[in-house]
């Protein structure tokens, strides 16, 4: 068996080496040898005597009505059926993009959503539709990695868009694998798999596994940023912070820790409950609210807010300069505090009280008043 192996081998290389350039018998065993031609026509590949990839010569052509560019060593590989047999053709027009991916689905191959800027990437044409992954050139040294899609307007069931999807392995639905879509819209063993993040052709993003197409219980995102979830859960978005390399440092990293915003379902406060709209501040900081103003206020004495919401312990502005606890009159520190400042500009950082409008009080806030009484 190892003979017949070892003798199929050799045969193959005997037929490349024949059907090869090499260099001169001067050169032999000093300079490179290569599979192809020494002047200009493009490289086939075929099974079963069918045109399998092209590999582009020195070539210029246009594609999508744009005008004739390089296209040099450009590969084109996949489907050559008869819908697009000079797209395979020897020295015709081929590939779109350093790497072209033709499949078998549809009855051309779109070029409707072709830019002169896919070149260093992959081109993908199936199913009569386009998309694209590599790079923009956008300036000299000013790059876009950029993940392109398209559609040609002819679609019955709407425009497409761009998903990201999880699947499970070898996981049987019934015994069998998995060809149905279930009405399980958390199921990763589907055929569908689970929906993680959709982009509508609008700029609409929807973030949760309620999104989608092909399915009855599907939707589309309404909003630039959409979430929803399945199966009466809870929806948050969360934010926190960290030293540079500490994990659990700053903020923390936990569901407990930063600022959630979000609305509850109906398995935490029942029915009536159902879509409550939250937002916590789980640290012990306050709630500033501000208009009119930029948030790159650095100063701790002055936020530029127009509201705040914290308790008597939460650290705050001191009278006489930094960051502590203002709690004079000794009351229980969970107590709520909330303030409405007059100016921004000189905000009220110390509420005394469970709501406190106007400036704080002390030394400093007391010859404001009176500066401007004056």
């Amino acid at each position: 068996m190892k003979i017949k192996i070892l003798l199929s081998f050799f045969a193959v290389i005997s037929i490349i080496n024949v059907n090869s350039q090499t260099t001169t018998p001067n050169n032999i065993g000093t300079a490179a040898k290569f599979l192809g031609y020494s002047n200009n026509f493009s490289l086939q590949t075929r099974t079963d005597n069918i045109v399998r990839s092209k590999y582009n010569g020195t070539i210029n052509y246009g594609v999508g009505g744009y005008a004739p560019t390089q296209k040099n060593g450009y590969m084109l590989l996949g489907f050559s059926g008869t819908f697009a047999a000079p797209f395979f053709g020897v020295n015709t027009p081929g590939a779109y993009s350093l790497m072209h991916l033709n499949g078998p689905n549809g009855g051309f191959v779109q070029n409707g959503g072709y830019r002169p800027w896919m070149q260093t990437g992959i081109t993908f044409t199936d199913n009569q539709d386009l998309s694209y992954m590599g790079i923009r050139s956008v300036s000299v040294d000013v790059t876009e990695t950029t993940i392109a899609w398209s559609d040609n307007g002819t679609g019955a069931s709407g425009p497409d868009q761009l998903v990201f999807r999880f699947t499970s392995g070898n996981v049987a639905i019934s015994g069998a694998v998995a060809n149905t879509i279930s009405n399980s819209l958390v199921a990763v063993n589907d055929l569908d798999g689970l929906h993680v993040v959709r982009f509508t052709e609008t700029g609409l993003m929807g973030l949760g596994n309620t999104f989608g197409v092909g399915n009855a219980l599907y939707v589309q995102p309404q909003s630039l940023a959409h979430l929803s979830l399945s199966d009466n859960r809870d929806v948050w978005t969360q934010y926190t912070n960290r030293t540079t390399s500490v994990p659990g440092s700053g903020t923390g990293e936990n569901s407990t820790d930063g600022l959630r915003i979000g609305i509850i379902s109906e398995s935490t406060f029942g029915l009536q409950g159902n879509g409550t709209a939250l937002l916590y501040n789980q640290e012990n900081r306050a709630v500033l609210i501000s208009t009119n103003n930029t948030t790159d206020a650095s100063s701790s004495t002055n936020t530029n807010e127009r509201v705040r919401i914290m308790n008597v312990n939460t650290p705050t502005v001191l009278p006489g300069g930094g960051l502590g606890t203002y709690n004079p009159a000794g009351i229980n520190g969970n107590f709520t505090r909330m303030s409405i400042s007059h100016n921004p500009g000189n905000p009220v950082t110390r509420p005394l009280s469970l709501l406190h409008l106007g400036y704080n009080t002390g030394l400093l806030s007391v010859l404001v008043i009176l500066q401007r009484l004056v």
